[in-house]
Parts: C-alpha cells; sequence; structure tokens
C-alpha cells in the first residue's frame, strides 16, 4: 500500500494565512478573528492546512491564538505592536 504524497510548501501556507488574517483585521477593525471563519469549506485538509501555519504564525509572535475551552473555537489576535507593522507590509504589497 501506498501513501499518497502532498507536496506542500508550508512558506507560502504561513504567509498566506498570515495574509489573510491581516486583511480580516484591516477590513474589519474588530480585536479577535475567529478560526472557523478564516475556514472558506470547513474541510478536514483545510482546517489543518490553516491550523499549523497558525502555530507557526504564534511561535513567531505576529499572533496569538487563544482557546478558553477543550475542542473549543479558538481565537485569533495580532502579534506584538513591533510585528504589527507587517500586517502594513502586507498591505501595502497586495496593493501594487
Amino acid at each position: 500500500m501506498e501513501i499518497p504524497v502532498r507536496e506542500v510548501n508550508i512558506d507560502h501556507l504561513i504567509n498566506k494565512t498570515f495574509g489573510e488574517v491581516s486583511e480580516y483585521f484591516m477590513t474589519q477593525k474588530e480585536a479577535k478573528l475567529l478560526f472557523s471563519k478564516l475556514l472558506k469549506e470547513g474541510t478536514k485538509l483545510e482546517k489543518i492546512y490553516t491550523f499549523i501555519p497558525l502555530l507557526h504564525l504564534s511561535n513567531e509572535g505576529r499572533v496569538i491564538l487563544q482557546q478558553a475551552t477543550h475542542l473549543g473555537e479558538i481565537e485569533i489576535s495580532l502579534g506584538s505592536p513591533e510585528n504589527k507593522s507587517a500586517v502594513q507590509n502586507v498591505a501595502a504589497t497586495k496593493s501594487v
């Protein structure tokens, strides 16, 4: 039995996810974003391909992840102020 191989560029997923999070905060002006709002289809694969980059972004301090209860909704907010300038850089590159 062969296991199917999926080649995924994690850097691309991290940048894509951060771009989506940044865009949300630039347009919605809310303090928190729910993980479920990032998902378009809600498939298992989409959840994985969104969650793993969020863990990397959290580790880098670019986002803050909070979960009040076990298996509860994950709340996403932007990281420290020095990292918020990255949001502006992402927004600037998207408008070019």
